[in-house]
């Protein structure tokens, strides 16, 4: 009997051994910060998909309203792409691809990737909801005190 139950809770535990191995590391806020080319705050205001530039992959693109940038240029507007999404019926799902949705309030740590379009840093990781900006002044507080850290240290 004991056997049986030590056997089915080591099957039982196997996946998640598998899923741990597959998912990425976590980051600290602090190496989120540094391998982020930028992070803003906003609503998201609508998402498309699309192909990309080799009409090989489907992207979904969405449309932050920025409301604050903690780091990288200033933009009324960012543009997040992560890959995966619906487009004319066909379904590209890609794991580890952060998704938004119309009408969050979000910050999101990003990256240009090498075609140029912004992603999430580190897969969701990247990515907060603050709905109606509920706790969203004290993050603020600590991501532009570690980014003004990380202007210190690169003098």
């Amino acid at each position: 009997m004991a056997r049986t139950l030590l056997r089915s809770g080591l099957l039982l535990l196997c996946p998640l051994a598998f899923w741990a191995a597959d998912a990425p590391p976590r980051l600290s806020l602090e190496q989120l910060t540094e391998q982020s080319d930028s992070i803003v705050s906003g609503r998201v205001v609508r998402h498309w998909a699309a192909l990309d530039s080799e009409n090989r992959f489907i992207w979904t693109h969405y449309e932050v309203s920025v409301g604050d940038t903690l780091k990288g240029a200033r933009h009324a507007t960012v543009i997040i792409s992560e890959p995966g999404g619906m487009l004319n019926g066909i379904f590209l799902q890609v794991t580890g691809s952060t998704r938004y949705a119309d009408g969050e309030d979000i910050a999101a740590f990003l990256y240009r990737t090498p075609i140029g379009y912004m992603r999430t840093t580190n897969y969701g990781q990247g990515r907060f909801v603050f709905p109606g900006g509920v706790g969203w002044n004290l993050f603020r507080a600590r991501v532009e005190q570690i980014v003004a850290g990380q202007r210190v240290g690169r003098r």
